[in-house]
């Protein structure tokens, strides 16, 4: 035997199978092909480097999207009662002075919708 295999031959060790490539399944479940039997396409898709830029491309998309969300979010959104709530409490100490001082102007007892706005 010396040296030299004959291709026929079952790998004998897993360091052996996966030098040959004979892992059985990739990571989508299906089985692998042999270099021979994918097309050029497959076989150029399937480089380290193009799934690298891949990698990369997928990366910078996230970090786009992330970025962009955190640079265009609203400044002051508040949706709930309680977030309206902390909102006058920390802009105005209490709800008495955010009632006095900016919700209702004209002093009369009663919030109009238009007061509200302002």
């Amino acid at each position: 035997r010396g040296d030299v295999r004959i291709l026929t031959e079952r790998p004998d060790t897993p360091l052996q199978q996966e030098w040959q490539g004979d892992q059985g399944l990739n990571e989508t479940g299906t089985m692998k092909k042999r270099a021979l039997e994918m097309t050029f396409h497959e076989r150029q898709a399937s480089g380290f480097h193009v799934q690298l830029k891949a990698a990369l491309a997928v990366a910078e998309n996230e970090q786009f999207a992330k970025t962009w969300k955190l640079a265009h979010a609203p400044e002051h959104r508040i949706d709930t009662a309680e977030e309206f709530e902390k909102l006058c409490k920390r802009t105005y100490g209490s709800m008495i002075a955010a009632w006095r001082q900016c919700l209702d102007l004209d002093a009369n007892g009663k919030l109009t919708f238009g007061e509200f706005c302002k």
